[in-house]
């Protein structure tokens, strides 16, 4: 297949376009930058708020599928002071310019990225797609939500795929050893809240490229949570996390004191936080292969 791939210079982006290029496909590597993480690629540099040199680009590049990956978040994650403003903006404009182009393109086929941590921290432990999702945030937390939804409602209504992420770990994320969790957990300020009852789902950044690959190739729609096999107590993960990179054992942190240090949403996150089931993507892909099912491998091995 001819995919066109917007975001092609990310996290992600970095390990999709070699695996579509493995497995045979054609790719047009979309790039605010001009940079992608394989040769092999036609590279177009296109900004993705400009909704006309995103149709140029689309309809001269024909593609049969169309992967966003848009992201503009910022380089340190701090739950107090993150905007997420830019981020939110790319992926609304941006998804709404490549679906609008699409039509003049022929193509019919969009896949497009979110997060399955959208949802209200209520119901069991693990959750799957059908969960509500979180309401009532303060404003620069509820924009990613809201954005996420918008995101994934346009997407779905163009017929599309959508692929909720875990927590993405891995070179280029927060969570490696020189990002911002591996910085904080070297300063002793990355602890473990409460009794580290907290649930995670992660996903390695190899895994989502593959999934999202396996995905397409597979010509699934609607939503699907792709994460790992095993979501994580904060009290297991913390302390593995630090071990893999060398940073001193994590402190025990009472919920009132990480309230004050990074706010109410991040402390009742890391507290009360749910994991996501990948069970839906694992029926609809049984021939996926992770090269991480669980995160302590991949802590141990793929930071």
């Amino acid at each position: 297949m001819r995919v066109l791939v917007a975001g092609a210079s990310g996290v992600i982006g970095r390990h999709l376009v070699p695996q579509l290029l493995n497995r045979d496909h054609e790719v047009v590597a979309l790039s605010r930058s001009g940079a992608t993480s394989d040769s092999r690629a036609e590279i177009v540099r296109v900004d993705a708020l400009d909704p006309e040199a995103v149709k140029q680009a689309v309809v001269q590049a024909r593609p049969d599928v169309v992967i966003q990956q848009l992201t503009q978040l910022p380089k340190r994650f701090n739950m107090r002071t993150i905007d997420y403003s830019a981020s939110s903006r790319v992926r609304v404009e941006g998804t709404r310019n490549l679906i609008a182009a699409m039509s003049e393109a022929g193509c019919d086929r969009i896949i497009s990225q979110s997060i399955s941590f959208l949802t209200a921290n209520e119901g069991p432990a693990v959750l799957d797609e059908t969960a509500p999702v979180a309401s009532g945030l303060p404003p620069q937390y509820q924009l990613s939500v809201d954005t996420a939804i918008e995101t994934e409602q346009m997407t779905t209504d163009a017929g599309g795929l959508v692929m909720r992420y875990g927590f993405l770990y891995g070179p280029g994320t927060y969570i490696t050893g020189d990002g911002s969790f591996g910085q904080d957990a070297r300063r002793h300020t990355l602890g473990i809240v409460g009794a580290g009852e907290g649930v995670t789902s992660f996903i390695h950044l190899a895994d989502a490229a593959s999934a999202t690959v396996a995905a397409m190739e597979a010509g699934l729609t609607g939503v699907y949570n792709c994460t790992d096999d095993e979501p994580a107590l904060m009290k297991d993960w913390v302390p593995e996390f630090c071990a893999a990179i060398g940073a001193p054992k994590p402190l025990h942190v009472p919920l009132w004191l990480a309230r004050v240090a990074v706010g109410r949403v991040g402390a009742e996150s890391a507290a009360h936080g749910r994991g996501h089931s990948n069970a839906k993507l694992r029926a609809a892909l049984p021939d996926w292969t992770m090269r991480y099912p669980s995160w302590r491998e991949g802590f141990r091995e793929g930071l």
